[in-house]
């Protein structure tokens, strides 16, 4: 009965140890692009609200940055425009908003962007 324990538990472990795929390494199954075909597309703004912001660079800014993540082709190049936007976002924060968006409602907004991103 010994023998033939030992003798399935050898067969056992041979079988286990021989059912890689042959070179040792692990496959990469990681895909790293990332497609923007499914994401919602960016608003865009009414003509009173462009004639108001025109005067506003910090936010020109914050909206060419935004532009950029419908361009992203990988992993890496997200995180580099998700830092940018961060960036520019701490800036339109520190600027001095036009009269107009100078209210609460549009600083709570700035809030919940900051806070997603």
């Amino acid at each position: 009965m010994n023998k033939f324990l030992f003798s399935a538990l050898l067969a056992l472990m041979l079988v286990s140890c021989n059912s890689n795929n042959g070179n040792g390494q692990p496959e990469d199954t990681y895909d790293s692009t990332i497609s923007t075909e499914k994401w919602p597309k960016k608003n865009s703004i009414g003509a009173k609200a462009l004639s108001i912001i025109s005067d506003w660079p910090e936010y020109g800014a914050m909206d060419i940055s935004f532009d950029a993540l419908y361009t992203v082709e990988n992993r890496e190049d997200l995180a580099l425009v998700v830092e940018d936007l961060i960036e520019k976002q701490k800036l339109l924060e520190a600027s001095k908003y036009p009269e107009a968006f100078d209210i609460p409602q549009i600083k709570s907004r700035q809030k919940v962007f900051k806070t997603f991103f």
